[in-house]
């Protein structure tokens, strides 16, 4: 059980802010109620985010945002500065899929067909339950009626509790590993500066507004946003998350613009709408973001 409690290169369990942080969520309990605070703290503390993957757990507490694999990091951080073991799950998923009808389609050129997803098991009172901290209670709470997927996933440190993947959408489960660092460490083959940004512009626009009926009509206004932000020649929405731009990522208009791009060609192929250009032509090349593999 030594290497479920192990400290490595990106579980930094032994970092002063994870021991802090880990110190003030159990408040003195231990064991299952231990994990299970943990657990929520990561799970509604730390927002949802597209990012870079390969990042230390004390980096991610530091952000307060990530993906699955940076969050599900965080935790087994966490909760083995509690003395608790952990381990990673790690699933391959259909990327353009698994997120649900909360993806436009024309985003779903930007995911991956082959994608990870993490999630985490903790040793609790004799037997390895699992749990998955990956979608915050505000994201669930703006999109979890109309998209199962985002459905808040609690966590009582009895019984494994999942993220509502479709089967459809799941590769295979390859179980539970002591260490990520071997993951983390790979070069990032698609997820750019640019990619992230689109991506978080669009989840930005979700968190910020009142809860839409449907999936489609969250579709709907936010292309309307794109447009009028166009014919006001305001600055698009193509920023990274507001609370921590893209590190050393491109700039802002190269970001606005790729979103633009792909978003006129989504919408003339469905209903036509001319979005103006945000930019002049001879600005608009070269800018190319592949798809991100990791939820």
């Amino acid at each position: 059980m030594t290497e479920f409690l192990a400290r490595t290169r990106y579980c930094d369990w032994d970092h002063p802010e994870i021991v802090a942080t880990m110190e003030a969520t159990r408040q003195g309990c231990s064991g299952r109620e231990a994990a299970v605070r943990q657990f929520r703290f990561v799970r509604d503390e730390v927002r949802y985010a597209f990012g870079p993957w390969g990042l230390p757990a004390s980096s991610v507490l530091f952000r307060r945002y990530g993906t699955c694999s940076n969050k599900s990091n965080l935790l087994v951080a966490l909760l083995r500065a509690a003395g608790i073991p952990a381990a990673y799950g790690v699933m391959r998923v259909d990327g353009q899929e698994y997120f649900g009808n909360i993806n436009p389609s024309f985003f779903k050129h930007l995911m991956s067909r082959s994608s990870v997803h993490v999630y985490v098991a903790a040793y609790v009172e004799g037997a390895w339950i699992k749990c998955d901290p990956s979608t915050d209670q505000e994201l669930a709470a703006k999109t979890s009626h109309f998209c199962e997927q985002t459905r808040l996933v609690d966590w009582d440190g009895t019984y494994d509790s999942l993220d509502p993947i479709d089967p459809r959408h799941v590769y295979a489960d390859e179980g539970l590993r002591p260490s990520l660092d071997e993951l983390l460490s790979k070069p990032v083959r698609n997820a750019t500066g640019a990619t992230c940004a689109i991506l978080n512009a669009y989840l930005r626009f979700v968190r910020t507004k009142p809860p839409f009926p449907s999936a489609e009509a969250l579709i709907e206004a936010y292309l309307r946003h794109l447009v009028e932000a166009s014919a006001r020649d305001e600055q698009p929405p193509g920023q990274a998350w507001t609370d921590g731009a893209w590190p050393g990522g491109p700039s802002h208009a190269l970001c606005a613009t790729g979103l633009h791009r792909w978003c006129t060609s989504a919408s003339q192929k469905r209903d036509g709408p001319n979005i103006p250009p945000l930019l002049p032509s001879s600005q608009m090349s070269g800018l190319g973001a592949s798809a991100p593999h990791d939820r």
